[in-house]
């Protein structure tokens, strides 16, 4: 392979390319732009693009790489700006993926990477660069959450396109399993745990100095506002805790489209005392720091960095049986996992609230994990990967 010399460093670096929708507020987006932040300069020329120019992260990302868009931010300027704009989107996500892969990628890299399931992958996948190392990550149980099926005409589409790569990266066992359960490609597919910086986590956590509430258990969670993080039933496991006599608070951290479904549950429901949608926050540690427990309601999940960096805090975590926080848990050793529904949250949610002897143990268990989030262990087996 040939790589380009540095012209500040006198040496050769590998060049990287990441393709990746947006950097918005999710998971992944966050992963990618830690990642960045943390690969070795000395090494890599990194190039970061995304379909819209979009996202909390973009700053951070522009910061440690190359970056560029193929459509800006949308802003309104009147019906025909915004008529343009809309037929443009609709375009990137209607022509064929190897005219994409053409319009995104204009130069050779050594590395080129479909940094989430769905349309990037399946860009990347078109790939006419027979020197480079393909990659695509797997952020999700592509099963139990198979929105990146809409993306693809038939399944066998989505097969053919996966083994156009040559790794797939899974971020946590179950996910692989399940990748695997339902693409069965036959070629090299591989665990990567997402990085977690546990000293910035543990550093930001100290910048504000939060009061907690008098005489009240907090409860707290991190997520996007939407159907897959199973906020609507955490609600509803609210209502029922606060009828039940228990003086709480909930704190949750994250926008998304379901964020008017829930406004109308609490108003509904009078919950509006003590539950408080706290939107996006870039440093919601100092926050979490003083919840007295970490809730995590997903009716599905990849791997749930919100769930470590609790852990990182010492918070007591309990989360619904699904891949990637079972993992991270060590399948109810580190943290208490119940069965995937409301009935089971409210009831082991309860139980916790109720038990300060247990809310201790598992604090003690979430400090003995910690010791497995190193980020710069994490990045070297990314690193390896290239």
């Amino acid at each position: 392979m040939e790589y380009r010399d540095a012209e500040s460093e006198g040496i050769k670096l590998k060049k990287l390319f990441f393709f990746i929708e947006s950097l918005g507020g999710g998971g992944a987006e966050r992963v990618l732009s830690d990642l960045v932040k943390n690969l070795d300069k000395s090494k890599y020329e990194i190039t970061v693009g995304t379909v819209v120019d979009t996202g909390v992260y973009r700053e951070e990302v522009r910061a440690n790489c190359n970056y560029f868009s193929l459509l800006p931010s949308y802003e309104p300027r009147g019906y025909f700006y915004n008529l343009l704009y809309r037929i443009r989107y609709k375009l990137i996500y209607t022509l064929p993926a190897n005219w994409i892969y053409r319009l995104a990628v204009k130069q050779a890299y050594d590395v080129e990477v479909g940094f989430v399931e769905g349309f990037v992958t399946k860009v990347i996948s078109k790939s006419t660069n027979s020197q480079s190392t393909k990659l695509a990550w797997v952020h999700v149980d592509p099963i139990n959450q198979s929105y990146a099926d809409n993306y693809f005409s038939s399944l066998q589409q989505q097969k053919d396109s996966y083994d156009s790569f040559d790794t797939v990266v899974c971020v946590s066992q179950s996910v692989k399993q399940a990748f695997e359960k339902k693409i069965d490609r036959g070629k090299r597919n591989v665990v990567c745990y997402n990085p977690v910086d546990s000293e910035a986590v543990l550093s930001k956590s100290t910048k504000l100095n939060i009061q907690k509430p008098s005489g009240k258990l907090i409860i707290g969670s991190i997520g996007r506002l939407v159907e897959q993080k199973g906020y609507d039933r955490l609600l509803q496991v609210v209502n029922r805790l606060r009828n039940d006599g228990l003086q709480i608070e909930v704190w949750i951290f994250g926008e998304g489209e379901e964020r008017s479904k829930l406004e109308q549950y609490i108003s509904s429901h009078q919950l509006a005392d003590i539950v408080r949608l706290m939107g996006f926050h870039s440093n919601p540690y100092p926050y979490i720091a003083k919840c007295d427990l970490f809730v995590c309601s997903s009716r599905a999940e990849g791997f749930n960095l919100a769930i470590a960096e609790a852990m990182v805090l010492g918070l007591p975590v309990i989360s619904t049986d699904c891949a990637g926080p079972n993992e991270l848990l060590g399948f109810g050793e580190f943290g208490m996992l119940v069965p995937n529904n409301e009935e089971d949250l409210y009831i082991g949610t309860k139980a916790l609230l109720t038990d300060e002897g247990r809310r201790t143990y598992y604090r003690g268990k979430s400090l003995e994990r910690r010791a497995m989030f190193n980020i710069h262990k994490a990045v070297q087996a990314v690193e390896q990967l290239f």
